[in-house]
This record gives C-alpha cells, structure tokens and sequence, in this order.
C-alpha cells in the first residue's frame, strides 16, 4: 500500500524537551528566522540526552481511518497504549484495540511481551517496542529544510496560554533535490509552524500540499491531498508532547482511490521520575 506509509512517514509525533533562555532575553520583537532556528535545532540535539521517555508516564490513541469517496467512514483500526518506564527506559503496553480491552489470547501474549521487556530493562537492556508504539523517523529543522523552503516569521500569537512566534514556509521552487518518494511529497508543502517563544518547542503546525503529487510517474499512484495538523502540549516539568495530530491523504492507489486518516492522541500525561542529569527538563540554556 502507497498511502499508509506516506502517512506514517510523514506524521511526526514530535516528544522534545524544553530548552529555554535565561531570564530576561525574551525579547518581543521578531526574532530573524536563522536565529530562530538556530535555538529549535540547538534545542532539538539537547533533548536527545535527556531520556524524556524514561520519566513519564501517558496514554497514546493512534487511530487510522479509510473512508470513501464520499469522506464517509469504512473501516477504523485503533490502537491504545499507556506509555511507562522500565527502569529508566520507555515501554509502551498494548491495552485495548478498537475500544475494546484485550482478553484471552491477546491479553495473555501482551502479559508475556511486558514479561520479557521487564526481564530485558532489569538487565539494563532497552525493550522493544511494537511498531506502532515506536517513535517515527523525524523529518525535523535541518540546514536540508532551509535550502527547500523559504521561511517568514509574521507575527506572535498566544497557544494554549503560551507566546508563540507564527512562521510561515513555501517550497523555494519546483525543481528540489527528489532522493526518496517522501521527498516527492515533501517538496510540495506549505504551511505554519508556531514555535514557543520562551522554550523554542513546535506548538503547533498546519502543512498542506501545494500541488498534487505523482507517485512513480503515476502508475503507482496520485497524491491529491494532503493536509498535516498538530497541537502539542506542555506537561509538567517541561517536556512536550502530542496533545491531537491529524494527517489526511487522498488520492489514487494504483486502480483504485483512497481516503486515510491518521490520528493520533496522548493524555493523562504524568511525570513519574527524573533521570540523573535530566532533573528539570526546563533548565537548559539556549543557543545564541
């Protein structure tokens, strides 16, 4: 299938860590978008050492749904995790597919994967988690992007309560560097980013498609649609994580046409310990 993974490539369920300035350098002017950037990507590679999934706790819902030509629902596949740590490393536990919880032989299959993965954790081994709890590739800021798009802070907006900086971004033109079929899709969106003034976090984000896409010259099939959204939101402690994401796809797979919708949401979201060096997740300094 063409259109299931462009949605799970594409979805980015971003889990960053604050990094914020030191008091007093907040200022309220716009910011030039390098320097920017500058902070979310400094940022970004201080929160990978931080073990954020080592010292929370939450319940993640993915669910995806096929619809007809007509927007109308066919078939949902839902799948609900509560996301724990294991000595220090992240587990997720399959707790309930389609609203329904597991029993009989899925409930005992699941008892013996989060068996072994605690065996493995004592043993100071990280488990595995199952493909749809484990973390997508990023496709995050990197000096890539700013070759491919041309960006423009164009004002500060307030999200859930927080100042934001409102960026605006356009493919630079029609002929970027193609090196993978994500590429091919990437290469034509557009869209917003809210980035968090004081800590530098993705707030929010809306990306749309500028144009359909031809998958393989066509004959595997047409992007028609599609359009990316996520709310994210600031836990105790300072971590961020995924309050709502939506991806919608649309287009032609092979002979036929398809509607896929992504969602995914995360809650009940609770901090459970602080990994030694990673006591305040909010403590960080800053890029310059």
């Amino acid at each position: 299938r063409i259109m299931r993974p462009i949605c799970q490539l594409l979805f980015v369920p971003l889990l960053f860590a604050g990094l914020r300035l030191p008091a007093g350098e907040v200022s309220s002017a716009p910011p030039p978008v390098g320097v920017l950037f500058s902070n979310v990507t400094a940022r970004m590679a201080w929160v990978k050492q931080q073990n954020v999934g080592g010292q929370y706790a939450y319940i993640r819902t993915r669910t995806i749904e096929d619809l007809d030509n007509q927007g109308r629902l066919k078939e949902t596949q839902e799948k609900t995790f509560r996301f724990f740590p294991l000595n220090g490393f992240p587990f997720a536990r399959l707790i309930s597919v389609n609203g329904k919880p597991l029993a009989g032989k899925e409930l005992q299959a699941e008892q013996e994967r989060e068996r072994k993965a605690r065996a493995a954790a004592a043993a100071g081994v990280k488990p595995t988690l199952v493909p749809e709890a484990a973390p997508k590739r990023e496709y995050a800021l990197t000096p890539d992007m700013f070759d491919r798009f041309r960006f423009t802070v164009t004002g500060r907006e307030q999200i859930n309560g927080r100042d934001t900086w409102r960026v605006t971004f356009t493919p630079r033109s029609k002929d970027l560097p193609i090196n993978s079929l994500k590429d091919r899709v990437i290469n034509r969106l557009s869209g917003r980013l809210w980035i968090d003034v004081e800590e530098y976090e993705l707030a929010r984000s809306e990306l749309m498609l500028t144009e359909p896409v031809s998958l393989v010259g066509g004959i595997v099939g047409t992007l028609r649609q599609f359009n990316y959204s996520l709310q994210r939101v600031r836990a105790e402690g300072g971590a961020w994580f995924v309050g709502h994401s939506q991806v919608d796809l649309e287009g032609r797979e092979v002979v036929r046409n398809r509607h896929v919708r992504l969602r995914v949401e995360e809650k009940e979201i609770k901090r459970i310990s602080a990994s030694a060096g990673a006591s305040s997740l909010a403590g960080a300094g800053a890029a310059r």
